[in-house]
């Protein structure tokens, strides 16, 4: 069936239906998102009567499937969207999403401000049902959310936010074209203790530091090394939250030997020092 025959028969939507809950964060509850041109995210518990039709909206966005199903508008058809699958929804095209009935639809979502002739973060340019591990980014979402309700820390919130941001390229860069930076940060968090360079990260994707320089800016906004010190961060931050074991461990772990250069390396990008992260965060 072509686009043509379902476009004309679809009127614009927006409707949550009455037994759906969400939880929704927006730039007034998260100023973090700002700098990534996030414009919303969150977590919607949908059920029948949850639906939404929109022709040429000013704006992309991510919905995955975490439990459940629903159905999705891509390749001129509706289809099954399933737990693992995620809707990639670019800018000024025309896409469709909805609850079926009697089933109940997980699903976390994120949509991005792109302005016409600007980078794209979603990468396509029509709909499309593409696979993924809906895990990650479901977690970044609902950890931001539980933040932005107690706490709500600006520190942790943009810890978070970069989490879901980060979550959101790596599901989409291999729609964006160039995956050299996508396959690189996988290489950093797989040995995140290692003593990096921006020689040795550049070489890895086969460019310059300047070009490896100018490329996290666009996509992270932030330089290598800052990257990697974000990640190490992460990966302590969830050792912190997971386990009972002693934080000079879990530096070294991270690839720092001295605990005080941790500390205040966790602090400057966590926003709080790691015995205070982890009676905040104790899972």
């Amino acid at each position: 069936m072509s686009i043509g025959p379902i476009h004309n028969r679809l009127s614009e939507k927006h409707s949550v239906g009455a037994h759906t809950r969400e939880r929704i964060l927006t730039t007034a509850t998260c100023p973090a998102f700002k700098p990534h041109r996030i414009r919303t995210a969150g977590l919607s518990e949908a059920h029948l009567g949850f639906a939404f039709v929109r022709h040429k909206p000013d704006f992309g966005a991510v919905v995955i499937s975490c439990r459940g199903r629903g159905e999705v508008l891509a390749g001129g058809r509706w289809r099954r969207c399933a737990e693992g699958s995620a809707y990639l929804m670019p800018a000024h095209a025309l896409h469709a999403y909805r609850a079926v009935n009697g089933q109940a639809w997980d699903v976390c979502w994120v949509a991005y401000d792109e302005p016409p002739g600007g980078p794209s973060v979603i990468g396509v340019r029509e709909p499309a049902l593409v696979p993924c591990d809906p895990l990650p980014l479901h977690d970044a979402i609902r950890g931001l959310y539980r933040e932005s309700s107690g706490p709500a820390n600006a520190a942790v919130m943009r810890h978070w936010t970069e989490l879901v941001h980060a979550h959101v390229l790596r599901l989409t860069g291999p729609w964006r074209g160039d995956t050299r930076l996508g396959k690189l940060w996988e290489r950093v968090e797989e040995d995140v203790g290692r003593a990096w360079t921006i020689a040795e990260l550049a070489a890895r994707c086969s460019m310059s530091s300047e070009t490896l320089r100018r490329l996290c800016q666009q996509q992270l906004r932030r330089s290598p090394m800052a990257h990697v010190a974000f990640l190490r961060m992460s990966r302590a931050g969830g050792m912190l939250a997971t386990s009972d074991g002693k934080i000079d461990a879990i530096a070294r772990a991270v690839g720092y030997e001295n605990i005080f250069t941790f500390s205040a390396a966790f602090k400057r990008v966590m926003g709080v020092p790691p015995s205070r992260y982890r009676e905040t965060h104790k899972l």
